[in-house]
Protein backbone atom coordinates (compact mmCIF):
# COMPACT_ATOMS: atom_id res chain seq x y z
CA UNK A 1 0.00 0.00 0.00
CA UNK A 2 1.64 3.09 -0.99
CA UNK A 3 1.75 5.54 1.70
CA UNK A 4 3.20 2.84 4.12
CA UNK A 5 6.84 2.94 3.20
CA UNK A 6 9.21 6.11 3.22
CA UNK A 7 7.24 7.57 6.33
CA UNK A 8 5.92 4.59 4.98
CA UNK A 9 5.77 4.68 1.06
CA UNK A 10 5.71 8.79 0.15
CA UNK A 11 4.39 11.11 -2.20
CA UNK A 12 4.89 13.20 -5.61
CA UNK A 13 5.21 16.56 -7.67
CA UNK A 14 6.52 19.18 -8.75
CA UNK A 15 6.49 23.08 -8.26
CA UNK A 16 5.39 26.43 -9.81
CA UNK A 17 5.59 29.78 -7.14
CA UNK A 18 5.01 33.04 -6.03
CA UNK A 19 5.22 35.04 -3.05
CA UNK A 20 2.48 36.85 -1.53
CA UNK A 21 3.98 40.39 -1.48
CA UNK A 22 3.74 43.81 -0.01
CA UNK A 23 3.79 45.51 3.11
CA UNK A 24 2.31 49.37 2.52
CA UNK A 25 4.13 50.89 5.36
CA UNK A 26 2.71 54.43 4.01
CA UNK A 27 1.05 56.65 6.91
CA UNK A 28 -1.62 59.16 4.95
CA UNK A 29 -1.46 61.12 7.79
CA UNK A 30 -5.10 62.00 7.63
CA UNK A 31 -7.92 62.44 9.88
CA UNK A 32 -6.89 62.99 12.91
CA UNK A 33 -3.47 62.02 11.78
CA UNK A 34 -3.83 57.88 11.84
CA UNK A 35 -2.70 55.78 9.33
CA UNK A 36 -4.29 53.43 7.52
CA UNK A 37 -3.26 49.37 9.20
CA UNK A 38 -1.87 47.44 6.57
CA UNK A 39 -4.03 44.84 5.01
CA UNK A 40 -2.26 41.40 5.41
CA UNK A 41 -1.21 39.95 2.86
CA UNK A 42 -3.57 36.44 1.61
CA UNK A 43 -1.23 33.34 1.06
CA UNK A 44 1.42 32.63 -0.89
CA UNK A 45 0.75 30.42 -4.29
CA UNK A 46 2.65 27.40 -5.30
CA UNK A 47 1.52 25.50 -8.23
CA UNK A 48 3.09 21.60 -9.03
CA UNK A 49 2.04 20.08 -12.42
CA UNK A 50 2.77 16.79 -12.89
CA UNK A 51 3.45 16.12 -17.13
CA UNK A 52 3.58 13.16 -19.35
CA UNK A 53 7.65 14.94 -19.42
CA UNK A 54 7.41 14.46 -15.36
CA UNK A 55 7.40 17.06 -12.63
CA UNK A 56 7.56 21.14 -12.98
CA UNK A 57 8.62 23.28 -10.88
CA UNK A 58 8.62 27.19 -11.57
CA UNK A 59 9.03 29.67 -9.07
CA UNK A 60 10.65 30.25 -5.44
CA UNK A 61 7.95 30.61 -2.77
CA UNK A 62 8.82 33.01 0.34
CA UNK A 63 8.33 31.34 4.24
CA UNK A 64 4.76 31.42 5.17
CA UNK A 65 1.29 29.58 4.64
CA UNK A 66 0.62 28.88 1.03
CA UNK A 67 -1.97 27.41 -1.16
CA UNK A 68 -0.47 25.06 -2.86
CA UNK A 69 -2.19 23.34 -5.70
CA UNK A 70 -1.63 20.12 -7.83
CA UNK A 71 -2.60 20.51 -11.75
CA UNK A 72 -2.54 16.92 -12.95
CA UNK A 73 -1.98 17.42 -16.93
CA UNK A 74 -0.65 13.42 -17.08
CA UNK A 75 -2.36 10.33 -17.78
CA UNK A 76 -2.39 8.71 -14.19
CA UNK A 77 -3.42 9.90 -10.94
CA UNK A 78 -0.54 11.68 -9.21
CA UNK A 79 0.02 13.24 -5.63
CA UNK A 80 2.01 15.52 -4.19
CA UNK A 81 4.27 15.34 -1.07
CA UNK A 82 6.23 18.11 -0.51
CA UNK A 83 9.42 16.94 1.43
CA UNK A 84 12.11 19.29 3.20
CA UNK A 85 15.59 18.36 3.27
CA UNK A 86 16.76 19.99 6.59
CA UNK A 87 20.55 20.32 5.68
CA UNK A 88 20.34 20.97 2.06
CA UNK A 89 20.07 17.43 0.52
CA UNK A 90 20.30 17.08 -3.24
CA UNK A 91 17.79 14.88 -5.36
CA UNK A 92 20.02 12.66 -5.37
CA UNK A 93 19.91 11.56 -1.95
CA UNK A 94 15.88 12.53 -1.49
CA UNK A 95 15.95 9.27 -4.52
CA UNK A 96 17.87 7.17 -2.72
CA UNK A 97 15.64 7.37 0.27
CA UNK A 98 12.83 6.34 -1.54
CA UNK A 99 14.80 3.49 -3.79
CA UNK A 100 16.39 1.80 -0.50
CA UNK A 101 12.72 2.62 1.73
CA UNK A 102 11.19 -0.44 2.91
CA UNK A 103 7.98 -0.51 5.42
CA UNK A 104 8.88 -0.02 9.11
CA UNK A 105 12.96 1.30 7.56
CA UNK A 106 14.13 4.30 9.87
CA UNK A 107 13.87 7.67 7.74
CA UNK A 108 16.52 10.31 8.89
CA UNK A 109 16.17 13.37 10.96
CA UNK A 110 16.95 15.61 7.77
CA UNK A 111 13.99 14.05 5.76
CA UNK A 112 10.65 16.04 6.77
CA UNK A 113 7.69 15.96 5.69
CA UNK A 114 5.80 19.06 4.70
CA UNK A 115 2.22 17.46 3.49
CA UNK A 116 0.99 18.62 -0.19
CA UNK A 117 -2.22 17.79 -2.21
CA UNK A 118 -3.50 13.67 -1.85
CA UNK A 119 -4.44 11.52 -4.67
CA UNK A 120 -5.41 13.76 -7.59
CA UNK A 121 -7.07 12.49 -10.59
CA UNK A 122 -6.17 13.02 -14.16
CA UNK A 123 -7.38 16.30 -15.80
CA UNK A 124 -8.03 17.46 -12.42
CA UNK A 125 -6.68 19.68 -9.93
CA UNK A 126 -6.64 19.91 -5.97
CA UNK A 127 -5.06 22.49 -2.87
CA UNK A 128 -3.73 22.28 -0.01
CA UNK A 129 -3.33 25.26 2.43
CA UNK A 130 0.33 24.74 4.43
CA UNK A 131 3.18 26.97 5.81
CA UNK A 132 6.51 26.34 4.19
CA UNK A 133 9.68 26.57 6.33
CA UNK A 134 12.44 28.12 4.83
CA UNK A 135 14.55 25.38 2.99
CA UNK A 136 15.02 23.32 0.52
CA UNK A 137 12.20 21.83 -0.53
CA UNK A 138 11.63 18.50 -3.22
CA UNK A 139 7.51 17.69 -4.64
CA UNK A 140 7.65 13.61 -5.01
CA UNK A 141 5.00 11.75 -7.00
CA UNK A 142 4.83 8.40 -5.35
CA UNK A 143 1.70 7.13 -7.31
CA UNK A 144 3.34 4.57 -9.03
CA UNK A 145 7.71 4.71 -9.40
CA UNK A 146 8.46 7.15 -7.25
CA UNK A 147 9.12 10.24 -8.97
CA UNK A 148 11.40 13.01 -7.57
CA UNK A 149 11.17 16.97 -8.89
CA UNK A 150 14.04 19.20 -9.12
CA UNK A 151 14.56 21.15 -5.85
CA UNK A 152 13.65 24.71 -5.48
CA UNK A 153 14.41 26.85 -2.12
CA UNK A 154 12.10 28.45 -0.08
CA UNK A 155 13.34 31.67 1.02
CA UNK A 156 13.05 35.41 2.06
CA UNK A 157 10.89 37.34 4.17
CA UNK A 158 8.55 35.42 6.26
CA UNK A 159 4.51 36.42 4.71
CA UNK A 160 2.07 37.37 7.96
CA UNK A 161 -0.81 35.41 6.37
CA UNK A 162 -2.71 32.97 9.14
CA UNK A 163 -3.90 29.48 8.13
CA UNK A 164 -7.59 29.60 7.65
CA UNK A 165 -10.37 28.70 10.40
CA UNK A 166 -12.65 25.78 9.53
CA UNK A 167 -15.45 24.08 11.51
CA UNK A 168 -14.06 20.86 10.99
CA UNK A 169 -10.45 19.49 12.12
CA UNK A 170 -9.42 15.64 12.72
CA UNK A 171 -5.89 15.80 15.19
CA UNK A 172 -3.51 13.14 15.11
CA UNK A 173 -1.26 12.12 17.91
CA UNK A 174 0.96 9.33 19.14
CA UNK A 175 -1.18 7.42 18.29
CA UNK A 176 -4.86 7.98 17.90
CA UNK A 177 -7.39 10.54 15.85
CA UNK A 178 -9.46 12.84 17.14
CA UNK A 179 -11.90 14.40 14.64
CA UNK A 180 -14.92 16.82 14.98
CA UNK A 181 -17.40 19.01 12.48
CA UNK A 182 -17.32 16.45 10.20
CA UNK A 183 -20.32 17.25 7.68
CA UNK A 184 -21.47 15.19 4.85
CA UNK A 185 -20.73 16.65 0.96
CA UNK A 186 -17.28 19.14 0.31
CA UNK A 187 -15.34 19.84 3.75
CA UNK A 188 -12.60 22.33 4.49
CA UNK A 189 -10.64 20.71 7.41
CA UNK A 190 -8.02 21.54 9.46
CA UNK A 191 -5.60 18.10 9.97
CA UNK A 192 -3.13 18.87 12.76
CA UNK A 193 -0.59 16.41 14.22
CA UNK A 194 0.33 17.11 17.59
CA UNK A 195 2.35 13.99 17.70
CA UNK A 196 5.82 14.01 17.40
CA UNK A 197 5.80 11.22 14.88
CA UNK A 198 5.10 11.58 11.24
CA UNK A 199 1.44 10.96 10.44
CA UNK A 200 -1.00 10.74 7.48
CA UNK A 201 -4.78 9.82 7.33
CA UNK A 202 -6.65 7.23 5.40
CA UNK A 203 -10.51 7.84 6.28
CA UNK A 204 -12.25 4.73 5.22
CA UNK A 205 -15.71 4.73 4.96
CA UNK A 206 -17.07 1.90 6.99
CA UNK A 207 -19.56 -0.26 5.66
CA UNK A 208 -23.33 -0.31 6.77
CA UNK A 209 -23.55 -3.35 9.53
CA UNK A 210 -19.94 -3.67 10.04
CA UNK A 211 -18.21 -1.70 13.60
CA UNK A 212 -14.76 0.01 13.94
CA UNK A 213 -13.75 -3.93 15.51
CA UNK A 214 -14.79 -5.39 12.59
CA UNK A 215 -12.44 -2.83 10.59
CA UNK A 216 -9.41 -3.03 12.71
CA UNK A 217 -9.67 -6.82 11.92
CA UNK A 218 -10.36 -6.76 8.38
CA UNK A 219 -7.31 -4.25 7.82
CA UNK A 220 -5.28 -6.55 10.22
CA UNK A 221 -6.00 -9.66 8.13
CA UNK A 222 -7.25 -8.66 5.17
CA UNK A 223 -9.51 -11.72 5.29
CA UNK A 224 -13.24 -12.16 5.14
CA UNK A 225 -15.62 -9.64 3.85
CA UNK A 226 -14.24 -5.90 3.80
CA UNK A 227 -15.99 -3.86 6.62
CA UNK A 228 -14.29 -0.92 4.86
CA UNK A 229 -14.36 1.53 1.41
CA UNK A 230 -11.31 1.54 -0.03
CA UNK A 231 -12.81 3.38 -3.21
CA UNK A 232 -14.85 6.04 -1.47
CA UNK A 233 -12.19 6.52 1.07
CA UNK A 234 -10.10 10.13 1.36
CA UNK A 235 -6.26 9.77 1.57
CA UNK A 236 -3.68 12.73 2.57
CA UNK A 237 -0.59 13.50 2.32
CA UNK A 238 2.61 12.87 5.60
CA UNK A 239 3.04 15.65 8.07
CA UNK A 240 5.45 15.80 10.33
CA UNK A 241 4.70 16.44 14.13
CA UNK A 242 3.93 19.72 14.91
CA UNK A 243 2.72 20.74 11.38
CA UNK A 244 -0.73 21.90 10.13
CA UNK A 245 -2.37 21.45 7.12
CA UNK A 246 -5.77 22.35 5.49
CA UNK A 247 -7.57 20.44 3.06
CA UNK A 248 -10.64 19.57 1.10
CA UNK A 249 -12.33 16.62 1.63
CA UNK A 250 -15.39 15.13 0.23
CA UNK A 251 -16.64 12.99 2.73
CA UNK A 252 -20.23 10.52 3.04
CA UNK A 253 -22.57 10.40 5.62
CA UNK A 254 -22.19 7.47 8.14
CA UNK A 255 -18.73 6.14 10.04
CA UNK A 256 -15.40 6.28 9.41
CA UNK A 257 -12.40 4.27 10.25
CA UNK A 258 -9.27 6.84 10.77
CA UNK A 259 -5.82 5.10 10.47
CA UNK A 260 -2.81 5.72 10.06
CA UNK A 261 0.28 3.55 8.25
CA UNK A 262 3.35 5.30 8.73
CA UNK A 263 5.85 4.26 11.31
CA UNK A 264 7.80 5.79 13.56
CA UNK A 265 10.49 8.24 12.34
CA UNK A 266 13.31 5.45 13.65
CA UNK A 267 11.28 2.30 12.23
CA UNK A 268 9.34 -0.80 13.47
CA UNK A 269 6.02 -1.03 13.69
CA UNK A 270 3.21 0.74 11.53
CA UNK A 271 1.03 3.18 13.59
CA UNK A 272 -1.67 0.91 12.60
CA UNK A 273 -0.13 -2.18 14.55
CA UNK A 274 0.68 0.66 17.18
CA UNK A 275 -3.27 0.94 17.36
CA UNK A 276 -3.78 3.93 15.34
CA UNK A 277 -7.36 3.46 14.43
CA UNK A 278 -10.14 5.58 15.64
CA UNK A 279 -13.80 5.81 14.35
CA UNK A 280 -15.27 9.20 13.43
CA UNK A 281 -18.74 10.12 12.25
CA UNK A 282 -19.80 12.08 9.08
CA UNK A 283 -23.17 14.10 10.16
Amino acid sequence: MKLTTVLAALMLAAAMAFAACGDDDDDDGGNGGGGQADTPAGPAQLTITETAQGLEVEGTPAPGVTEVTLQNDGKKPATAQLIRAAGGQSRNEVEKIYAGAGEGEPIPEWFRADGGPGTTAPGDSSTVTIELEEGTYYAVNDEDEPEVSSGFEVSGDAGDAELPETDASVTAEDYSFEASGLQAGDNQISFENAGEEPHHILALPIVPGSTIEDAERFLKTEKGTPAVNFEKGAFTTVIDGGKSMVIDVALQKGDYALVCFISDRAGGKSHFDKGMISEATVE
